[in-house]
């Protein structure tokens, strides 16, 4: 079992969850799983989406599947043994007709059901994201197009509305149709990665470096760093950096140059 807390887009918890969960470590490539890979949108995808609709004054929702991998189909034969409190012969087995939690190919076979679904809907994958869709209609209403779509995707999959998006994939979403202004910001990922990064009192600049700033390569052969989660740090701060700040993008390239041996 996996027990774990919900939050929402300020890092705040909205509940408790528990789930069955597979063992996949134990799983072995060829056998039981095959294909794991699912992709993600892309952050030029959002930049450029949600301020096309906010321009042509679209109000974009949001939804969620509740349980969505236990909805993926299984490619392959899965087994599992039966969890410890369920009260069956020792000896047996239990085959997966569904994908669970847990499973190497969990999310890659979310993917695959969901993609299924939408293209049977008459939407074409996008070439350069394979997660978005598009499907073009001559002389028709946005009501009449949007309604039969979530109607069709609630009759397959517990689908629950978010009413309008404040929050995808890390950043933060507020917009106006009225004056066709739009805001992404990622103050909340920033604020949590400042307190699991930084200790102490976190200053903040306008600029992240000056120049002459950054010298080259030195390795520290001091026991100050080793203890430190720097690789993790860079990563964050290049996920904020391709998400909505370009203008740190500079000064994270040079940290990403000090990962083996970064020095104070």
């Amino acid at each position: 079992m996996d027990f774990r807390n919900q939050e929402n887009e300020h890092g705040k918890i909205e509940r408790d969850k528990a789930r069955l969960v597979a063992l996949g470590y134990r799983q072995t490539l060829g056998i039981d799983h095959k294909e794991t890979y699912s992709p993600v949108a892309g952050m030029n995808s959002i930049r450029v989406f949600h301020p096309y609709c906010c321009h042509f004054g679209a109000c974009i929702q949001q939804f969620d599947v509740d349980t969505a991998f236990l909805n993926g189909r299984l490619e392959e034969e899965v087994y599992i043994y039966p969890p410890k409190d369920v009260e069956v012969d020792r000896n047996k087995v239990f085959k997966l007709n569904r994908s669970l939690y847990g499973l190497k190919q969990a999310a890659a076979a979310w993917y695959k059901t969901i993609s299924r679904v939408i293209v049977a809907m008459d939407f074409k994958q996008c070439k350069s994201d394979s997660c978005v869709f598009i499907r073009k209609r001559n002389e028709s209403t946005v009501e009449k197009e949007i309604d039969p779509v979530i109607k069709e995707l609630s009759n397959r999959f517990d689908l629950k509305r978010l009413g309008k998006v404040r929050f995808i994939l890390g950043i933060e979403v507020d917009y106006d149709t009225q004056s066709k202004k739009m805001k992404l910001s990622q103050q909340s990922s920033i604020t949590r990665m400042v307190q699991r990064f930084i200790q102490g009192n976190a200053k903040s600049t306008y600029n992240p470096c000056v120049q002459g700033q950054f010298s080259a390569k030195i390795e520290d052969t001091s026991t100050k760093m080793k203890n430190r989660p720097h690789r993790s740090l860079v990563g964050s701060l290049l996920y904020i950096s391709n998400g909505t700040r370009p203008d740190i993008s500079f000064a994270v390239c040079q940290l990403s140059r000090h990962l083996e041996h970064p020095s104070e």
